[in-house]
């Protein structure tokens, strides 16, 4: 799910579990984790389908790749899902055509969106290098299967080194 836009985007923290590499916890318990973060979740019957389904599979990427709701952490999470999934540019790009999403961007504002992710070029650059070291992509859709296993496991099937 995603932050309320009327609150402020959860603080960073790597005291979260399912940010270490070597984290025990499943995918499962992962989520619980990152939705537990986050103040406020816009309720998911307010929510289209096309939206449920954007923000599930961003959710899950966000925990997979270990990152939080910063904007610096986004514009990870964002550069890993077209790097790194099997879900391609044009079709994430297509998701910018939900309306709650462009909400989401609205509120948040676009100036600050795009200064603070300017900033989070080294970082976006190192996502970048450890997507093309992973032994394969990440299933955007399809990953169920995955929710019971650890997500040491996971990263380690994926070739997936997270990125500070």
């Amino acid at each position: 799910m995603i932050p309320d836009p009327a609150t402020p985007a959860a603080t960073p923290s790597f005291a979260l579990a399912y940010m270490h590499q070597d984290c025990p916890m499943t995918l499962r318990q992962g989520l619980a984790e990152y939705h537990a973060m986050i103040p406020d979740l816009v309720q998911e019957a307010a929510l289209t389908d096309d939206a449920l389904d954007l923000f599930h599979h961003h959710d899950v990427a966000h925990v997979v790749f270990g990152c939080d709701t910063s904007i610096r952490h986004e514009a990870m999470v964002d550069t890993w899902t077209v790097f790194g999934t099997d879900v391609g540019v044009g079709e994430y790009l297509a998701y910018l055509k939900v309306p709650e999403a462009r909400e989401v961007l609205e509120d948040a504002g676009y100036l600050k969106i795009t200064w603070l992710s300017g900033l989070a070029v080294p970082a976006v650059l190192r996502v970048v290098r450890a997507s093309r070291r992973m032994t394969k992509k990440w299933p955007w859709r399809d990953h169920d299967a995955f929710l019971d296993r650890p997500l040491r496991e996971i990263r380690e099937e994926f070739g997936i080194e997270l990125v500070p």
